[in-house]
């Protein structure tokens, strides 16, 4: 690292050789309280002693204002400044204050922590170790977020302010020159900083504050002298020189583009030197816009996740995670942009799973085989994203752009590889349904499908992987019982190939619980669901990956059940250990809390539910961005919670983005936006403004029926929630109109057991009554109550307020034993006969 032989190593600048020239020795340190004090250090507005606190015995540091006329006013409302912003910073990273006053002769001071440690440029006695330097760092980046989101910018970072302990733990020192980031106590600094004058120490400085404007300073402040800093200390030299004249130092600051740290040190790379080049960006706006910002970027790097200094770029994210999980066996998939890679990258690790668990010599062979496949798909995957680098044609690409044209350059490079291909088509299809892009995931696993029963006679594990894959998306897309049919086919081949505690066999089995889920044949999902997870523990393990997703699934059909209890306590096991194993961040931590969030709600604990799916969408912006669909989805959710508690005002901005942003993604037309146009008409509905709500459900619901068909079951749930809000105006024949052609709908997307149809059916039997039609509700009515009483049980609301309803009107139509009759199948649970 550099020397101190350059001029700006003095900690006051070139006025502090001019005060220290003229400066006469102080006098010995006299505080009371405070015992043998040992002069540190001197600069140009003060001295540093290390005594001892007499009341607890500890050393502590004691900085004193330098007195006499070197000490102006400016100076002493500055040290006092200083005294009351650190005071109230309370970090294990910041040096703390513990007293302050005034001297017998005069002097203000200030008594602080004692770090015995070394400036962090003297921390390495020659260049550091990277990755441990990067630690550093991040932490010291998140110890000035702290500072900042308390309203404190330091404004003076540099390494002789950075000390490290014998832990290796740096601590932050010397407020000196902070600077309050709200505006009213800017205001009241006002006089401390003048236009033109310089604030900080040169090397260090960020443009703005070369030019020296006190009112462009802010946060990114601070940030752009940690990147000096950075640069500094991996490379051991400044981004630019700082070395000559005055004058040329604060031209090279404020205009000289910094040389990239990997010119200098190679081995710091590319994605560290992209982060440090982010930092010292000479416009504000390009900088990282927090500290915090910063010290992620740097966790992601020493994590191995893609940096957000580089997220402008698609293929470079899809190309980090595949290096990334390559490595990890068991990896969980990412969301979105990544969601190709990481379920391609997924199957290359498992030869390395399987090759633990095989202990049968066919089973090695087995998995010698499967390694082979995955190493070939893994090629493929290289090829595809070579072929369609943006970098090449000086654009971005979306994930999405790139699945047909992959599908088409499997069969041209693979087709000598029937596995690998199958492999492939059967990997795309997850893609387009993680998507949400059914149809095109229904026509891939089709192909793998071919692949499988043209090369390998439809039996194998490939083609049940296959068979997975299409059962997943016919169950998502609506299609239950196909999804069903399908998985259970997937399962028997599976068993025949590998046994029953193959993975393809588990993947089978989870299709098929997805399956039963839908079609609510819960009590068939709970028992699979179970045997799953406890094959998944003895094989797996109770911490792999597939064992954590078993129970996670467990948890939902506990949740569906109204087993609220068992669902809570078993999810909230399942995301305890997927954030010890797989990291907080990690998608497989994530994607249960959803669910949790669900059982905390129905238990009327949303002091819990708020405060976690909050954390959870904040971790999913940091880790995949802001306009990832899953941060997005979250997003959804957390203002479905604020409206359902009565917070929609808060609600309705959050719903807004979110809708802007899956509407950049996947246009205005798509399932989620859809779903999410509805809940914004259902927030304005809260708000009080039903014509808008109105509005919203009008808008979706054309959409819907052009694009989903009438029989989608979001179009049927959008139809129902619209001829709702029609009812709720009094306009009670539309409503009654929109009901029936919902409830014909519904008898077509759900099945006969499913509580949706006699939902609807319920809904059209309200607005009847309502519009004085009390007859023909009486027709309708208790055939929806006893299928309500059938799907959902007499402990639902939906059942006890159709029964209810029935009851009341039997009883006005002259009916009261009927009406008895079914009162009494509330308690009873039976359904008449």
């Amino acid at each position: 690292m550099e020397t101190s032989s350059n001029w700006f190593e003095d900690p006051a600048l070139l006025t502090a050789e001019v005060k220290r020239a003229k400066a006469v020795r102080s006098p010995g340190l006299h505080i009371r309280g405070y015992d043998n004090p040992v002069e540190l250090a001197r600069g140009g507005q003060g001295i540093v002693y290390r005594a001892v606190q007499r009341s607890t015995h500890r050393q502590v540091a004691v900085k004193v204002l330098l007195d006499g006329g070197l000490a102006s006013g400016v100076a002493q409302r500055r040290f006092e400044r200083e005294i009351d912003m650190v005071a109230s910073l309370r970090h294990p990273n910041i040096v703390s204050v513990y007293d302050s006053g005034t001297t017998d002769d005069g002097r203000l001071y200030l008594v602080m922590e004692f770090v015995e440690g070394v400036p962090l440029d003297k921390f390495w006695p020659s260049t550091p170790p990277m990755r441990e330097a990067l630690s550093v760092l991040a932490t010291v980046a998140e110890a000035v977020q702290y500072a900042h989101q308390r309203g404190v910018i330091h404004r003076d970072l540099k390494p002789s302010n950075i000390r490290v302990d014998s832990a290796g733990q740096p601590h932050i020192l010397d407020f000196g020159l902070a600077k309050a980031a709200s505006r009213e106590d800017r205001d009241r600094e006002a006089t401390l900083s003048t236009t033109g004058q310089f604030m900080g120490s040169l090397p260090w400085a960020s443009p703005e504050q070369a030019v020296g404007n006190p009112d462009s300073i802010d946060a990114r402040t601070d940030v752009y002298s940690l990147g000096v800093v950075l640069h500094q200390v991996l490379t051991g030299r400044f981004p630019y020189d700082v070395t000559g004249g005055l004058k040329a130092a604060l031209d090279n600051i404020i205009h000289a583009e910094p040389t990239r740290a990997d010119r200098i040190r190679p081995e710091v790379g590319d994605e560290v030197s992209t982060i440090v080049a982010k930092a010292l960006a000479k416009d504000p706006e390009r900088r990282y816009q927090s500290a915090g910002d910063l010290a992620r970027d740097i966790r992601r790097y020493l994590a191995g996740e893609p940096i957000e200094a580089k997220r402008d770029s698609a293929w470079y994210t899809l190309r980090k995670t595949m290096r990334r999980y390559r490595i990890v066996v068991g990896a969980a998939s990412v969301v979105l942009i990544a969601s190709l890679v990481a379920l391609l990258v997924t199957l290359s690790a498992l030869g390395e799973a399987r090759h633990q668990r095989d202990r049968a010599e066919a089973q090695s062979a087995r998995a010698l085989a499967e390694a082979a496949r995955a190493k070939a798909v893994s090629r493929f995957v290289e090829t595809m994203l070579g072929a369609a680098d943006p970098g090449k044609e000086g654009k971005d690409i979306r994930v999405v752009d790139v699945l047909g044209p992959a599908s088409r350059l499997a069969e041209q490079t693979l087709r000598d590889q029937p596995h690998a291909r199958s492999a492939v088509h059967g990997v795309l299809s997850s893609a387009y349904r993680n998507l949400q892009m059914y149809e095109e995931a229904v026509r891939e696993a089709r192909v793998a499908i071919d692949i499988a029963e043209r090369e390998f006679g439809g039996k194998g594990v490939e083609t049940s992987l296959a068979r997975t894959a299409l059962a997943a998306a016919l169950t998502d897309m609506g299609r239950p019982e196909e999804g069903l049919r399908e998985a259970t086919q997937a399962h028997a081949l599976a068993v025949e190939a590998e046994g029953p505690d193959s993975r393809a066999a588990l993947e089978a089995q989870m299709a098929m619980g997805s399956a039963l889920d839908d079609l609510q044949r819960t009590d068939e999902a709970l028992a699979l669901k179970r045997q799953i997870a406890e094959r998944a523990a003895k094989v797996l393990g109770p911490e792999a990956q597939e064992t954590l997703g078993a129970e996670g699934n467990l948890g939902r059909t506990y949740y569906v059940l109204g087993r609220l209890d068992e669902a809570i306590s078993l999810l909230e096991s399942v995301v305890e250990r997927s954030g010890r194993v797989l990291g907080p961040d990690n998608i497989a931590t994530l994607a249960p809390i959803s669910t949790l969030v669900s059982a905390y709600n129905a238990k009327g604990h949303y002091d819990k539910s708020e405060p976690l799916l909050k954390d959870a969408w904040e971790r999913l912006k940091r880790t995949y961005g802001p306009e990832s669909h899953t941060a997005l989805v979250y997003a959804n959710n957390y203002a479905v919670l604020l409206n359902n508690t009565g917070r929609s005002a808060e609600a309705l901005p959050i719903a807004e983005q979110a809708l802007a942003g899956l509407t950049d993604l996947h246009g205005p037309d798509h399932v989620t936006v859809l779903r999410l146009t509805t809940l914004i008409g259902s927030i304005h509905g809260r708000l009080g403004d039903q014509a808008k709500q109105l509005e919203w459900q009008q808008r979706a619901l054309e959409a819907a029926d052009r694009t989903l068909g009438r029989t989608h079951q979001t179009t049927v749930y959008i139809r129902n929630n619209y001829a709702s809000t029609l009812g709720a105006l009094g306009r009670y024949d539309q409503a009654v109109a929109e009901f029936r052609r919902c409830a014909e709908d519904a008898d077509r997307a759900f099945s006969a057991d499913h509580s949706m149809p006699p939902a609807v059916r319920y809904n059209l039997c309200k607005n009847l009554i309502l519009a004085g039609r009390e007859s023909e509700a009486l027709d309708i009515l208790p055939r929806a109550a006893e299928q309500l009483l059938k799907s959902l049980g007499p402990e639902s609301d939906w059942t006890r307020g159709a029964i209810d309803d029935l009851a009341e009107l039997l009883d006005k139509h002259g009916r009261p034993e009927d009406a008895a009759a079914w009162r009494s199948r509330l308690k009873t649970g039976d359904t008449p006969r």
